[in-house]
């Protein structure tokens, strides 16, 4: 038994059928059929102030927000690290016109190791790491001024191997730093074992047997020192960037858990690059196995 339309019933239809699909078609290219959600960013590392204008609280490390949040910065040197699990690291800054609204920019992935040595981060691995292996050694005044220029990261103590034919490094001959602490320069003799300069946090910053807070950015000289001659002589002048370890490892512990396990070594170490300073790549591996993150 057929059901039979008469043809006002036939002409209804077929026009119910097509302005559906010219509506359809309508909402794809418009692009409004479906609204994605917005993407999910978690924060790694917040410099200066930046705050959720919906509820007023300051950003911090291991929020997670949405990419449409409405977000006020301090200051135009605001700025926070954060990472998506689907499209990666970006640095969040201010938009130059409006305090309020956002960039997202991509954050630096390619970093060089020209000039690095092998223990430019953290504890003094001597005895743990294999020396004279993948080490870059600094062979001339030029290479010297280089690397102890811009920002040096120091978690512990930090080898270097010097081997610049005109500075040779005996127990009358030797590098030193100098700083100024509340209002005073301080002077302090580097440990050296053989061309080994050693830069160690604690002896640095202890001053009449007693350890001395320093800013997180520390200026610092370095100097050269030839008894014989009774001569001292500028190499250079740098920032020491002096981070609590446990913070580190608490941001690398967040890139970690927002990215493929075969891209972590990478952002982690363009992260630190980016928001710490000079490091040693084999020896970032060797702490983060040491800290349980490898």
């Amino acid at each position: 038994m057929y059901l039979r339309l008469t043809r006002f019933q036939q002409i209804m239809i077929n026009n119910y059928a097509l302005s559906t699909l010219l509506i359809l078609a309508q909402l794809i290219l418009s692009g409004s059929t479906i609204k994605s959600p917005p993407d999910l960013y978690t924060v790694i590392k917040v410099q200066g102030t930046i705050t959720y204008i919906s509820s007023g609280l300051k950003m911090q490390r291991g929020d997670q927000f949405a990419s449409n949040q409405k977000l006020k910065f301090n200051n135009s040197e605001s700025k926070a690290a954060v990472i998506s699990k689907s499209k990666g690291r970006f640095v969040l800054t201010q938009k130059k016109t409006n305090s309020t609204k956002s960039n997202l920019i991509p954050a630096m992935s390619n970093i060089s190791s020209r000039g690095i040595t092998k223990r430019s981060l953290g504890t003094d691995y001597s005895k743990q790491v294999p020396s004279g292996q993948n080490e870059t050694q600094l062979s001339n005044s030029i290479d010297l001024q280089n690397y102890f220029n811009g920002s040096l990261l120091l978690l512990d103590s930090t080898t270097t191997i010097i081997q610049v034919k005109e500075l040779p490094i005996t127990d009358s001959s030797f590098f030193y730093v100098t700083y100024l602490y509340k209002g005073e320069t301080i002077a302090k003799k580097l440990r050296h074992d053989g061309n080994r300069v050693i830069f160690e946090r604690k002896s640095i910053f202890t001053i009449d047997g007693s350890s001395v807070e320093v800013p997180y950015h520390s200026p610092i000289s370095l100097f050269y020192r030839d008894d014989a001659k009774n001569t001292s002589a500028l190499i250079s002048k740098f920032e020491l960037i002096l981070p609590n370890p446990n913070e580190l490892l608490e941001e690398l512990k967040i890139i970690q858990s927002q990215c493929d396990k075969s891209k972590f070594t990478r952002s982690a170490h363009a992260h630190i690059k980016q928001f710490y300073g000079k490091f040693n790549p084999e020896e970032l591996e060797f702490w983060l196995v040491v800290n349980g993150l490898k």
